[in-house]
C-alpha cells in the first residue's frame, strides 16, 4: 500500500535496469498492480475492479455476514502473503511453485480462520460462492424459536379479539372480550 516492495517496476523507478517479467505467470511484465491486483481477483474468481492497492481492502468494508467478515481479510492477507512468497521462491531460491499449488495453500490457510469460527452466515450467493471456493463450511444462524400458542374459542355470544403478541401473555389486555 504504501509502494516500498521492490518489484520491478519500483525497481525500475529507482535507477536499476532490468528486464521484468512476473515469476509467477511469466507472461506480463512485474508492478504491484499485476502481483497484487489482477492476481487477486484471479485467485478468488470474483470480478473485482481495483484501481490500487487501497482499493483491496475496501472489499472487507462490504456488508458481510459475521463469518465473512473473519474471512475476507485473513483470504486477502493469504493471498497477499503467498503471491509473494511464490515470488520471492522463484526469483531467489529458483523454486518454481505452481498457480493451483498457491491457490491450494491459500485455500488451506483460509480453512482454518473459517472453519475454527464460531460465527454465522446467511444464505447470500456471493458469499455462499466465496465460502465454498476456499473450502469454508457454512455456519447458518441458529433456527428461530418456535412457541406453540393454544388459541381457546369465546364463549357463545362472545367476540374475541387477540393481539400481535405486543404485551405479555398474562396480561389482561393480551385478549379483549365483549359480550353481547
Amino acid at each position: 500500500m504504501h509502494e516500498r516492495l521492490p518489484t520491478d517496476d519500483k525497481l525500475m523507478e529507482r535507477g536499476s535496469n532490468m528486464a521484468s517479467m512476473c515469476s509467477n505467470c511469466r507472461t506480463c511484465p512485474e508492478s504491484s498492480f499485476h502481483l497484487f491486483l489482477q492476481l487477486v481477483a484471479f485467485i478468488l474468481n470474483f470480478p473485482l475492479c481495483f484501481n490500487d492497492l487501497s482499493d483491496i481492502w475496501k472489499v472487507c468494508d462490504r456488508r458481510w455476514t459475521p463469518q465473512c467478515k473473519i474471512v475476507i481479510p485473513a483470504c486477502l492477507v493469504n493471498i497477499i502473503n503467498t503471491i509473494w512468497y511464490t515470488r520471492n521462491q522463484a526469483r531467489f531460491q529458483n523454486k518454481i511453485i505452481h498457480w493451483k499449488a498457491a491457490i491450494n495453500l491459500i485455500i488451506s490457510r483460509n480453512a482454518i480462520s473459517g472453519n475454527n469460527t464460531n460465527k454465522t452466515s446467511v444464505v447470500d450467493i456471493t458469499e455462499f460462492v466465496i465460502l465454498k471456493a476456499l473450502k469454508i463450511n457454512i455456519h447458518p444462524p441458529r433456527a428461530p424459536i418456535i412457541k406453540e400458542e393454544i388459541w381457546l374459542p369465546p364463549l357463545a355470544n362472545w367476540l374475541k379479539v387477540n393481539t400481535n403478541g405486543a404485551v405479555t401473555k398474562k396480561s389482561p389486555e393480551s385478549c379483549l372480550w365483549w359480550h353481547f
